[in-house]
């Protein structure tokens, strides 16, 4: 190695580039670049760049010292043991890969380990990065994708509530105007009213939708700070309780009693679990039963909503957070609700997934980072 310097350093090598390892194997090189300059070059012109007149914001710039070579070090190696993972993080690992902790049947082995928790070890110790598991990769572009269709979708649709908006809201606002100056004609019969309470009733929830339109296509600033997760859910609970009596649900909670403090928009996610709670409601219209867990980890909050109701058709499941796509009978539903819950929890940098057996109920699954340090998305289950 103390030759190979000295020559590079003296322009005996014709590389351009030269990477040494010093280690004793299972290192993964990185990436090759493809420069014409050597390193030396490079340097010398960096050098004639500060020193250049042109540069008018030299005494600006916070200048790295340059990290001298020195072709006389000795390097020994020295045997560090590690401690073996234990199996609650092995699972916390393997399940944000996507892999399920007891699977045997995922060892695709393309990472080079003869294992998914081989794999999940080497990635506590920090020996290799997330990205090298190729299907927990897939599914994250694929994830990534989606995301991006969806974000067109979005923005094709604010085109089009911008310029409809306006043009629906006037006349309703008249007919709106009209219907109540009837009503509130003494003259007029009870049944004539009914009917006129009907209309103005009918063209507030036409407004009501046209307002939702607007509020999807417009990207509505959130508001961070920290709270307890739990006020957020309790919040949301005490709006849906009555509800859920009305109907004989029985709610179901599963929580670690500690608080779950994270940096969020309350508000926000409290529009979130409104939405998935109200849509278990409403797909148990004879009783039945909701569960709700929450679990927190350092870095995440995952929240999982469960119900014993229709469930959803396998075919329906990819369309759920489009927007207007609604299973509903007409008049009760906009086809909405997904969709925001889904834009708001992208704000957040988190997830939101589904799995339904039809006829046998549905459970969505909300995974929420944190803190906002950790809203660069990382690999996370498919």
């Amino acid at each position: 190695a103390r030759r190979i310097l000295e020559s590079f350093r003296l322009g005996e090598l014709k590389s351009e580039l030269l990477e040494l390892s010093f280690c004793t194997g299972g290192c993964a090189g990185s990436p090759w670049i493809e420069n014409r300059l050597s390193v030396w070059q490079r340097a010398e012109l960096a050098r004639n760049f500060l020193k250049s007149k042109k540069a008018a914001q030299r005494n600006k710039l916070k200048l790295i010292p340059t990290l001298e070579i020195r072709l006389g070090a000795e390097f020994r190696p020295q045997r560090v043991q590690l401690s073996e993972p234990g199996s609650e993080k092995l699972r916390q690992t393997l399940s944000r890969l996507g892999i399920p902790a007891d699977s045997r049947s995922s060892n695709c082995q393309v990472c080079g380990y003869g294992s998914c928790e081989e794999f999940a070890k080497a990635l506590l110790r920090e020996e290799v990065e997330p990205n090298y598991c190729f299907p927990a990769l897939a599914r994250k572009l694929t994830r990534l994708d989606e995301k991006y269709l969806r974000s067109e979708r979005l923005a094709s649709i604010g085109q089009i509530a911008a310029g409809l908006a306006h043009e629906v809201n006037n006349p309703l606002g008249l007919a709106s105007g009209y219907a109540q100056t009837l009503l509130n004609d003494p003259k007029l019969g009870a049944s004539h009213k009914e009917v006129l309470g009907l209309i103005r009733d009918e063209i507030s929830n036409a407004a009501g939708i046209i307002q939702n339109f607007l509020n999807l296509s417009r990207e509505r600033p959130a508001h961070f700070s920290k709270v307890n997760f739990y006020d957020v859910l309790a919040a949301t609970l005490r709006l849906v309780a009555p509800r859920l009596e009305a109907s004989a649900i029985v709610l179901n909670l599963d929580y670690v009693p500690e608080p779950v403090v994270l940096e969020c928009d309350p508000y926000g996610l409290q529009q979130v679990f409104t939405n998935l709670l109200l849509n278990s409601w409403q797909a148990m219209p004879n009783g039945g039963k909701l569960y709700v867990s929450v679990k927190a980890d350092a870095d995440q909050v995952i929240v999982k909503v469960r119900d014993t109701g229709t469930g959803i058709k396998p075919e329906h499941i990819p369309q759920l957070f489009d927007p207007f796509f609604t299973t509903k009978p007409s008049g009760q539903g906009t086809g909405l609700g997904l969709t925001m819950a889904y834009k708001i929890i992208e704000q957040h940098g988190g997830d939101i997934r589904v799995r339904s057996e039809y006829g046998k109920g549905a459970e969505f699954t909300v995974s929420i980072p944190r803190s906002l340090g950790r809203r660069i998305s990382e690999v996370s289950p498919g």
